[in-house]
């Protein structure tokens, strides 16, 4: 590393998880890089016990901090005000029930000395069961040399397939200038951080290290709809109704108003990205959603004009 050892920020949002708050708490206080923060919110638990484990740690380590919302301001509010406490020049969320290695700090910090370029860096992610196996291996997104128009395809059109546990990319260590510039814009709907990644795409490169130093638990609340709309208090919101097109209208915001694409590209990417929409999810709203509908009222408008009388000619 360079003779300037960068402060690295680590968020933890909680929420009533005290046994896996303690072990990721445990986790980063070992890392081997040390220039850390490590700030925990507590999303307003309600037992002592997540507050009892931090102070613990407090005690032990005065690089960690604690607040404890006044009431549960939701998910969503929860990250950002995580970002907005965070003193470093580079920043990652970190949840409790995530795992990482005890060098993962280290190894990306090596990687944004040696690449210079990168605005976020991860590495391999396995997603784990209930019982600890492995179901699922995230190989991330690196996007080294690429153009922004290109970033942002590779980004969007991996979700699920290379990014088997997509919202470890969000987990990824970032530079602070870098996830400031995008976050300001960011709004409480389903999948943010899926819109939020693809304007850090269009700003800068991703890099993921192609070993595995992270492991995440099956999804929790984000394991349907009706559960994440609940988490980030966004119920009964378009959002929740229509969350990829939302989602897609929010996307075409951020290819408009990059200046890393000319006229041109912005035209392109914001018909791929609508064409990449369409087939993945339009199609399918259009089948299970739209199509009976019409169907509907096609049979419904044939029933009026059934009952309706015949009037007789003068």
């Amino acid at each position: 590393m360079a003779n300037h050892t960068p402060l690295v920020t680590i968020g933890v949002p909680t929420y009533n998880r005290p046994h896996g708050l303690r072990r990721i708490l445990q986790e980063i206080t070992n890392q081997t890089y040390s220039n850390i923060e490590i700030i925990v919110s507590d999303n307003h638990s309600p037992e002592p016990e997540t507050e009892q484990i931090v102070r613990e740690f407090i005690r032990q380590d005065p690089r960690v901090k604690y607040f404890r919302q006044a009431e549960n301001v939701g998910s969503f509010n929860n990250y950002m005000f995580l970002f907005n406490q965070s003193q470093g020049e580079y920043f990652a969320w970190l949840c409790d029930d995530d795992f990482r290695a005890p060098e993962y700090i280290e190894a990306c910090m090596r990687e944004f000395e040696r690449l210079k370029t990168p605005v976020l860096i991860n590495s391999y992610s396995a997603r784990l069961n209930a019982c600890g196996e492995v179901i699922a291996m995230d190989r991330g997104c690196s996007t080294i040399g690429m153009s922004a128009r290109n970033r942002y395809i590779k980004y969007i059109s991996t979700i699920f397939t290379t990014q088997a546990a997509v919202g470890d990319v969000l987990y990824g260590v970032v530079r602070r200038a870098a996830l400031a510039k995008v976050i300001k814009d960011q709004v409480n709907i389903i999948a943010w951080d899926h819109a939020l990644l693809a304007r850090l795409a269009l700003d800068g490169e991703f890099y993921t290290i192609p070993h595995q130093l992270m492991s995440a638990a099956e999804l929790g609340v984000s394991s349907t709809l009706e559960r994440t709309a609940k988490a980030q208090l966004i119920e009964g919101s378009l959002s929740e109704k229509m969350p990829t097109w939302v989602k897609q209208t929010h996307l075409q915001q951020a290819i408009k108003a990059t200046p890393n694409l000319n006229q041109f590209e912005k035209i392109y990417l914001s018909l791929w990205s609508y064409g990449f929409y369409f087939a993945t999810h339009g199609l399918k709203m259009w089948v299970k959603g739209i199509m009976p509908r019409f169907f509907a009222f096609l049979k419904s408008a044939r029933q009026i004009c059934a009952k309706r009388p015949i009037s007789s000619a003068d």
